[in-house]
């Protein structure tokens, strides 16, 4: 009898999990690309409760309940290369699994409402038998299109942070948000769209945006657009009507950079509608009110004068046509005038920066007699100038024309052109016909150039250009053993600018280089060997020198904006770039570097400087910062108060980093800092500091990855700060932290963190400084930039005074264990 009863209990229980199995609906599925062996998370939401799902991944096989309410994320390991999810499903998502999710097949599942995949590594997705679809969230994958003309119920749909280039949205007539921010979108058709009130579009190549009907639209994010000011007039001019006590609001910028078609709209038709026009920056309350209104100038034709800043400038202009529009632009200085085809007469205008910028269809240009304050000329790309005078100005050494097709005169005489530059000129003239009678002044009776008697005629002769001396229409021709440009290539060498390579005899140093858009020359300069050339433009050019077994020093001349010597590990023990202010990109990671001196590079927007030996690091002068990657180096503390622009900051593996100040970092978005020193309070200090975000700016902050090299405080720390403004909190695994247990007290003693180091003040100062600390009997070391020790006192009491009367102007380091403040001597 009870071995019966076993029998039959056994019986039942197989029954009854026969009947769990029974209960999935095998035929709804969904099907995920996986990494085996990686953990994936998910979280979904049932057609009705206590529906069973089961979640296969090779010869993992897991069942669990659904209800109709979202179950929350939980992980599930990849058995093999796809995972499929059974079961009847209206939501799914399988956000934030970054490289983890690969593919996601949702053909099988018709009755899904909301859809969430964002944050994976989906190149495509089929959508065309989820025509219940109201939400949807694919963005920051790598998607190069998206088909939603059959997901008619569509109501929110997501796609930021992708590749597509095309929206078709005319079948999703009942959207209410639309995110398409950081995508290549070049046009947006939204005027069957009665019902949409959200609009986030910023970061994309829109040229066409009509929003004409979709009245019920609240909010407008659309800055870095390619809308000109004229298409911005027109879609100010569509905006629904709204009441003064309930305007509705447009987002045209988000922070001071110059945008000449936001700058030149006509805010005020927006305005006049009851809609604020703002920069996101700041909060997004920073009204943009223009006074100079730019439709009707053509901004693809420029003339640029680089000038010197405070000085009055003079030049006269003709226009192709009666009455066209001309901007003159210095800075904050900003002048529309009307132009007709004859000269109208030299102006004045006042240089209020080091650039004049003159937009619109000239056909002459005449800037002769600034005395020495013009220095550049550029009309390149101008396709209607056919007359250029520039003569008489002793201190202009650049004249930039290439893609000048109608350019017949050029008149360049007593300026301060070398050979090598009057070659470049010469090199960037149109091919004319002799019937053109095209002409190039570069000398008369007492206004030259340097380099006259050893320029290449011959490059301009060539293309049917007479080189002329202004006296009589003299040609010049010069014998071509006087040629003094150490090429024929025709392009400038600026040897004012220049970088130093401290490198290891008989060593091959790997170097990869950009110029701007005006080709020019670069001299490389090493030991005994004869100098190489580089022609250098904005295609990056990969330079291998052999260091001879006399030379440890490179040096290279020219005109480089980009610097990539990664690499060359103990062969590469020092870079100075202080001679090169204009570099905008410098990558010298995987090297033996010690310094690293950044005070001259105010222009520098990305830095790579990881995995060196570089131990500290001022970017306090480097304002513009985009992107800071300083993994695995010596680093014990950073400041970025200074650092407003920064937005990527990567500091991970870096075991001494115990002090990290981002107090001024207001538009930080992604930063690594796994791998530090930092404890539950140095976290919680930092998490205190970070800027507000919103949910859909998905901030990240990771503090942890999944080897042994963590920081202290890793697992005590108060994640919330951190989640209450915004920002995701992950672990490099891709697994989101949080934590249940706090060390850090209730946060009272995070200020405590925050100003561990010292102040100085005043600063900057001419003779004495008052030093406070919170250490007693700790040595100050002041030092200059190159670390050499030039005063030292003890701190106590908190307090000390120190007379610096002695040191000379400029920046000092001063230092308190392994805390460094800057400080500066008037």
């Amino acid at each position: 009898m009870k071995k019966f009863l076993c029998c039959l209990l056994a019986l039942f229980v197989g029954l009854v999990a026969g009947a769990d199995i029974m209960a999935q609906d095998m035929s709804k599925s969904i099907k995920l690309g996986v990494v085996a062996g990686q953990t994936i998370s998910l979280n979904m939401i049932a057609s009705a409760p206590n529906t069973t799902v089961k979640i296969k991944s090779g010869t993992l096989d897991t069942n669990i309940t659904v209800g109709n309410n979202w179950i929350g994320f939980h992980n599930y390991r990849a058995g093999a290369d796809t995972m499929v999810v059974y079961g009847d499903l209206t939501g799914f998502s399988c956000e934030s699994n970054n490289t983890n999710v690969t593919s996601l097949d949702v053909s099988k599942n018709s009755g899904l409402l909301e859809l969430i995949c964002n944050q994976n590594s989906i190149i495509s997705l089929d959508l065309s038998q989820n025509t219940a679809l109201v939400k949807l969230d694919c963005g920051e994958n790598n998607l190069t299109s998206l088909d939603v003309t059959h997901n008619t119920a569509l109501e929110e749909l997501h796609c930021r942070k992708n590749r597509i280039t095309t929206l078709d949205l005319s079948a999703c007539t009942s959207l209410k948000m639309l995110v398409c921010n950081d995508t290549r979108i070049e046009g947006l058709d939204l005027s069957s769209h009665p019902l949409l009130l959200k609009l986030f579009c910023f970061n994309t190549k829109l040229k066409s945006l009509n929003i004409a009907g979709a009245n019920s639209i609240k909010e407008i994010r659309m800055w870095n657009t390619k809308l000109t000011d004229c298409q911005l007039d027109t879609l100010f001019g569509t905006l629904p009507m709204r009441t003064s006590t309930d305007p509705d609001t447009i987002y045209l910028k988000n922070g001071g950079a110059p945008d000449f078609n936001a700058d030149g709209c006509r805010d005020t038709i927006a305005t006049n509608r009851n809609w604020k026009v703002l920069n996101m920056a700041g909060g997004g309350t920073t009204p943009i009110v223009n006074t100079i209104y730019t439709c009707g100038v053509d901004h693809n034709s420029i003339i640029t004068i680089g000038a010197k800043k405070g000085q009055k400038i003079w030049f006269d202009l003709a226009a192709t046509a009666p009455n066209t529009k001309i901007r003159v632009k210095s800075g904050m200085r900003d002048t529309i005038m009307t132009v007709g085809t004859a000269a109208m007469g030299r102006k004045e205008f006042f240089a209020k920066a080091k650039l004049v910028s003159i937009y619109g269809k000239v056909s002459k240009f005449d800037c002769h007699d600034n005395a020495d304050n013009i220095y550049a000329i550029s009309t390149i790309a101008h396709q209607n100038i056919t007359e250029i005078n520039c003569s008489g100005n002793s201190n202009l050494s650049i004249i930039r024309v290439e893609g000048n097709p109608r350019l017949v005169r050029l008149d360049a005489y007593g300026n301060a052109l070398s050979a090598c530059g009057l070659d470049s000129v010469f090199s960037a003239l149109p091919t004319r016909l002799v019937s053109d009678d095209a002409k190039i002044f570069i000398k008369n009776d007492n206004a030259t150039n340097p380099g006259v008697d050893g320029c290449r005629d011959t490059i301009a002769t060539h293309k049917q250009w007479k080189v002329l001396d202004a006296n009589g229409n003299t040609a010049i021709q010069n014998d071509q053993n006087a040629y003094s440009c150490p090429t024929s290539s025709g392009y400038g060498l600026n040897t004012d600018l220049y970088m130093k390579f401290t490198v290891a005899k008989g060593s091959t140093i790997n170097l990869k280089v950009k110029g701007d858009t005006v080709p020019s020359l670069s001299k490389i300069v090493y030991g005994s060997k004869i100098p190489q050339y580089v022609i250098i433009d904005t295609v990056q050019r990969a330079i291998s020198v052999q260091v001879p077994t006399d030379a440890t020093e490179i040096t290279m001349y020219g005109n480089i904006t980009t610097l990539d010597c990664s690499g060359n590990g103990n062969n590469l023990t020092n870079v100075s770039i202080s001679n090169n202010p204009g570099l905008l990109t410098l990558d010298c990671s995987a090297n033996a570097i010690g310094n690293l001196y950044l005070e001259n590079n105010r222009d520098l927007v990305s830095l790579i400087c990881g995995s060196t030996k570089i131990g500290y690091l001022d970017v306090s002068l480097n304002t513009k910062l985009f992107a800071l990657s300083c993994d695995s180096t010596e680093i014990s503390s950073l400041d970025l108060r200074y650092n407003n622009d920064i937005e990527m900051l990567n500091l991970s593996v870096n075991p001494k980093l115990t002090r990290l100040n981002i107090g001024g970092a207001d538009f930080l978005r992604m930063i690594s800092i796994d791998g530090c020193r930092f404890s539950d309070c140095g976290l919680d200090s930092i998490f205190k500091a970070l800027p507000a975000r919103t949910a859909m700016d998905m901030a990240m902050i990771f503090i942890k990855n999944s080897s042994a090299s963590n920081n202290p405080g890793v697992d005590g720390c108060r994640d919330t700060i951190a989640t209450n403004k915004h920002w995701i909190v992950f672990n490099k695994n891709g697994s989101r932290i949080h934590n249940t247990t706090y060390t850090c007290g209730t946060g009272t003693d995070i200020s405590t963190v925050v100003v561990e180091g010292f102040t100085i003040s005043p600063n900057p100062s001419k003779d004495f400084v008052t030093i406070e600390s919170p250490a007693t009997d700790e040595e100050i070391v002041v030092a200059d930039l190159s670390g050499r020790k030039l005063l030292t006192a003890r701190i106590a009491d908190g307090k000390a005074v120190l007379d610096i009367s002695s040191l000379a102007e400029g920046i000092y380091l001063v230092r308190i264990g392994n805390r460094v403040e800057r400080l500066i001597k008037e």
